[in-house]
């Protein structure tokens, strides 16, 4: 019977000392058969079997029935409890894998988790880890088993038991509409046979295949009919063990309340039947209802005494799952120190049991707690760990998600070239996984990354392939996210004309959901494609709305940025005037901001548009002034923004207008600026690409002298010279 819980504990018992039934040997495989002849607890049968194993062996031990849900215990000789499975194999069946702690005799019960009729079993031991044998040919092996003993057997309680079976295997196949069928004749036919052990087992099988799609309210319906069931029969141990199961599908359906209810009643039982074992899930059980509430200072000490009772059988594994859970109610009661030292017992608990999933869940719970405090070069060695354990795991689906966060901690970090291989790692795992969610993930990792190097060619392409799965999975926000990478690469390309469709999808579909920041960085992108492709109708339209949301925000940066770009748009459109009044206001506002290429860039527009008007007296002052800003603040650093101009563009263009109108002795001046501001440009240029330090500590002096001091120096210089 498999039972879906959140996370699967999985506690060992000490059992008394056992006197095996039956010899088997490591490379061997044997068959035999549970039925009313054999040795019994509670109703349920079992056999023991004896081996003989080496300290540190590694060894898979199988047991593998198709007519009953098998069950397999390991016991050192003293009958004291190494490990115990359930459906560790394929199907109902059990598997072991482990390395054997000492030289000596070792002990195997084979049983089942129900009473049964009787029925024939396999057990095998070998050496080393076999692979588990789950593929179609044993779905068809098993299918075709069960279809011939329909057609041989009149019984109809073995026909129950039979199309429970087919229902199981039909279940793996997903042949949903036979498996329901098979479901309906393994139900009848047990209730027409009176056997109530064969109904039992067909409730339990249809709750199985009910779980496989979350459908808990189903689930919880059959699992109360086998528990009138087991309590007719009197089967302590099988009602107890259905109570939890109960419990476990109202967590898993967020039902916390009665998980809580039914696993106390599960570990009333247990402790009647002194079943440490399962006294320690019940309590672990407790202990989740409550952290899951959202409780977490009711659920320690449930952690606690299922801690001490793992302590007390030795059983790291479970134990090390009851730390965790413990050290995660301390993160939730902001009590970090104590979480951290409780996550490093579990993970010491983990590496004990060499249980890697634990192991992975502990280091990545680690990392995610530093992760979210912003501590992503704290987190990186433990999600580096983590990869390590889900790899040893061969946890496919774990490796991708781990990748994903190594590469979010690497892009804060601005390590963009780590990033990337991570994220084309995340990629090819998911394509094998054909993990569809997980490939969109990738991809559009992929897009930022190659974003930050400036690949934008390799940007492009991992954005078209991300657009093609988000689209196949519905996922809008995937989609969104795609469509304006795609629309601002071919904008940083030049090609608006590629941009646009793009872009205007993604509006279109944040019109459907409006986020302000979204919307904004969104139109932004388009009011500059559009005006690069012509388009300026639809670009001041575009501009309008954005200056509208930065002056919202109070945002005056962006507002200045906004207003130079409305005046491009003007100028094209031919409105003069909103373009004399989108840089006055724009260099009001730079002037606020004591911002001098922002200022200096406005009165070198109004100059122009003074040019442009024939005003030359005000574009003459214009350029004055513009050039004024320029020599008394050097050369400003330049942003990448629409509007903003070099000094040198400043100069040539005032050069270009006094040529014009033949102010000969000014354009002689403003021509001897030009000369001396490309000397200290190339001075520097220099400096930035000597290697040798005795030069560069020569010249560096000279790269900090401003442009005025050039320009005295080169006066006094051009004096001395004509006087002598």
């Amino acid at each position: 019977m498999r039972i879906v819980v959140i996370i699967l504990l999985v506690f060992f018992v000490s059992i008394s000392s056992l006197a095996a039934d039956k010899g088997i040997a490591i490379g061997q495989s044997q068959e035999s058969r549970l039925d009313n002849n054999s040795p019994n607890r509670d109703g349920v049968a079992y056999e023991t079997w004896l081996f003989i194993g080496k300290a540190g062996d590694l060894v898979t031990i199988e047991m593998s029935s198709q007519m009953f849900d098998s069950l397999i215990k390991l016991s050192d000789a003293n009958g004291k409890l190494i490990a115990v499975d359930d459906n560790g194999g394929f199907g109902y069946n059990s598997r072991i894998v482990g390395r054997l702690p000492k030289d000596g005799k070792y002990i195997i019960e084979a049983t089942t988790v129900w009473q049964v009729r009787g029925g024939s079993y396999s057990l095998s031991i070998t050496s080393g880890e076999t692979p588990l044998k789950t593929g179609e040919e044993k779905l068809k092996e098993d299918l075709a088993y069960y279809e011939q003993c329909l057609v041989e057997t009149k019984d109809p309680t073995w026909a129950s038991e039979l199309h429970t079976g087919r229902l199981s295997v039909l279940s793996e196949v997903r042949a949903d509409k036979q498996a329901l069928e098979a479901a309906e004749l393994a139900v009848v036919l047990a209730d027409q046979s009176g056997d109530k052990f064969a109904l039992a087992r067909a409730y339990l099988a249809i709750t199985n295949r009910l779980l496989r799609d979350e459908e808990y309210r189903g689930t919880i319906k059959y699992f109360e009919k086998v528990i009138e069931i087991q309590r007719e029969l009197k089967n302590r141990n099988g009602e107890a063990s259905t109570l939890s199961a109960l419990a476990d599908a109202y967590l898993s359906s967020n039902n916390y309340l009665e998980a809580k209810i039914y696993h106390l009643k599960a570990l009333e039982v247990y402790k009647e039947l002194k079943d440490r074992h399962s006294e320690g899930f019940a309590l672990f059980g407790l202990a989740q209802s409550h952290r899951l509430e959202r409780d977490p200072k009711q659920a320690i000490p449930y952690y606690e005494q299922a801690i001490a009772i793992a302590k007390e059988v030795n059983n790291f594994s479970g134990g090390g799952y009851a730390l965790f859970g413990l050290a995660d109610c301390y993160r939730s009661l902001e009590q970090f120190d104590q979480m951290f030292s409780t996550y490093d017992l579990a993970l010491k608990a983990s590496q004990t049991a060499k249980d890697y999933k634990l192991q992975g869940i502990v280091l990545a719970a680690i990392a995610d707690t530093y992760r979210s405090q912003n501590k992503f070069d704290k987190a990186i060695p433990y999600y580096e760990q983590n990869l390590i354990a889900r790899r040893e795991a061969k946890d496919l689906r774990g490796q991708a998600y781990t990748l994903n966060a190594l590469a979010v901690c690497e892009r804060n970090l601005k390590k963009f070239d780590s990033a990337t291989k991570r994220y084309e790692q995340m990629l090819a795992i998911c394509k094998e996984t054909k993990d569809r969610r997980g490939e969109s993930i990738a991809l559009l990792g992929l897009g930022l990354g190659y974003k930050a190097l400036s690949q934008t060619q390799q940007l492009i392409t991992a954005y078209e392939q991300a657009l093609v799965v988000v689209r196949e999975i519905k996922d809008r926000r995937g989609e969104y996210t795609a469509l304006t990478g795609l629309g601002s690469a071919y904008t940083t390309l030049n090609q608006p004309n590629r941009a646009l469709p793009y872009l205007e999808q993604a509006l279109a579909m944040n019109q459907e959901n409006p986020e302000k920041a979204v919307s904004l960085a969104l139109l932004e992108i388009l009011a500059n494609a559009s005006f690069v492709n012509g388009q300026y109708d639809v670009a001041a339209n575009y501009c309008e709305k954005v200056l509208s949301m930065k002056q919202e925000a109070k945002d005056k940066v962006g507002e200045a940025n906004t207003l130079l770009l409305r005046a491009a748009i003007s100028a094209k459109r031919g409105d003069l005037d909103k373009v004399a009044g989108s840089y006055e206001q724009a260099q009001a506002i730079f002037s606020e901001l004591k911002n001098p290429v922002g200022v200096y860039s406005c009165h070198y527009g109004l100059a122009k548009l003074a040019s442009q008007r024939g005003d030359s007296k005000t574009a003459q002052s214009q350029y004055e002034n513009a050039v004024g800003i320029i020599e008394n603040n050097g050369q400003p650093e330049l942003e990448n923004t629409l509007g903003l101009v070099t000094p040198l563009q400043v100069y040539e263009a005032y050069l270009e207008m006094l040529v014009t109108q033949q102010q000969l002795p000014t354009a002689l001046a403003i021509s001897e600026r030009i000369r001396v501001f490309q000397f200290r440009g190339s001075l520097q240029k220099t400096l930035s690409n000597k290697e040798d330090k005795t030069v560069t500590d020569f010249f560096k002096p000279f790269s900090a002298i401003s442009l005025n001091e050039i320009l005295q120096t080169s006066q006094r210089l051009n004096a001395t010279i004509l006087a002598y």
